[in-house]
């Protein structure tokens, strides 16, 4: 069971994959990160994702069942080389 996950990139992408994510598990919290508040603003209306996580919120959660960067790959080397998560 998927308790909670945070997806970073709710654009299309991000929200494609969080749309089927609540439609094959709809008990499951989906904390969304952008950029884009237009983005953020659309996922929220649609009830796609809980209220705004932030980056900071990310190193801190032990509980996430996934963690999930839906970004460009320069974006998504630069997140991983400079805060890495343990897991």
């Amino acid at each position: 069971m998927m308790e909670k996950i945070y997806i970073i990139g709710i654009g299309l992408i991000g929200g494609s994959f969080a749309l089927d994510i609540k439609r094959l598990h709809p008990e499951t919290k989906i904390f969304g990160i952008d950029h884009n508040e237009a983005h953020l603003k659309e996922a929220l209306s649609l009830n796609i994702i809980a209220p705004l996580a932030v980056i900071v919120a990310l190193l801190n959660v032990k509980s996430a069942k996934s963690v999930n960067a839906v970004v460009p790959e320069v974006v998504g080397v630069t997140l991983v080389n400079a805060a890495p998560l343990a897991v």
